[in-house]
C-alpha cells in the first residue's frame, strides 16, 4: 500500500493511529449491522494509511517546489563559490564547536544538514520540540559568537 521508501516507525505510525481511532470510535461500531469487526478496523486502518500517504505525498511535492525555487534563485557563478572558500575556511571554527559543544553540534547537524524537523529531533533524543527549538536558538548564537571571534575561532590571545 505504502510502495517503496517507508520505514517502520511510519508503518508503526499509521497502525498506532489506526488504534487511537478504533479506541476513538469504539461505540460506532454495531455488530448487529452484519458488519464483522475485523472488516471494520481493516476499514480504518485502510484510510489512516491512505491519509498518511497523502500527506507524505504533499510533503515530498511541496519540498520539491521549493528546492526547485530556491535553486532556481539562488544561481551563483561557479568562481564566486571558489572564491568564498578560499577567503573563509570554516572548517578549523566548526571542528573547534564541535569539540567545545558537541551536543549543540550534533543539534545544528540533525537540524540544518540532515534537515530533521525539531519534532522529529525531540523524539530521537527524548526532548520536547520546544526545548530543541531554544537549544538550536542558543546553539547558533554560540556559533555565531565564535565566528565573530576570528576565522579560527579564537579571540585575541587565546590558545588552544
Amino acid at each position: 500500500m505504502f510502495g517503496s521508501g517507508v520505514s517502520d516507525e511510519d508503518i508503526e505510525e499509521v497502525v498506532s493511529d489506526t488504534f487511537v481511532v478504533i479506541w476513538q470510535f469504539a461505540d460506532s461500531y454495531h455488530p448487529r449491522l452484519g458488519v464483522p469487526a475485523a472488516a471494520w478496523i481493516r476499514r480504518i486502518h485502510l484510510h489512516r494509511a491512505l491519509d498518511r500517504r497523502r500527506s507524505w505525498q504533499r510533503h515530498r511535492e511541496r519540498h520539491e517546489s521549493l528546492t526547485e525555487e530556491w535553486a532556481s534563485r539562488l544561481t551563483v557563478p561557479d568562481d564566486t563559490h571558489e572564491a568564498l572558500e578560499s577567503a573563509i575556511d570554516l572548517r578549523p571554527v566548526l571542528a573547534r564547536f564541535r569539540t567545545k559543544y558537541p551536543a549543540d553540534a550534533d543539534l545544528i547537524d540533525r537540524r540544518y544538514y540532515q534537515a530533521q524537523e525539531p519534532s522529529d529531533i525531540a523524539k530521537a533524543l527524548g526532548l520536547q520540540p520546544t526545548t530543541v527549538r531554544v537549544r538550536l536558538h542558543r546553539a547558533l548564537a554560540k556559533l555565531r559568537t565564535m565566528l565573530g571571534a576570528g576565522t579560527d575561532g579564537r579571540k585575541e590571545g587565546e590558545t588552544l
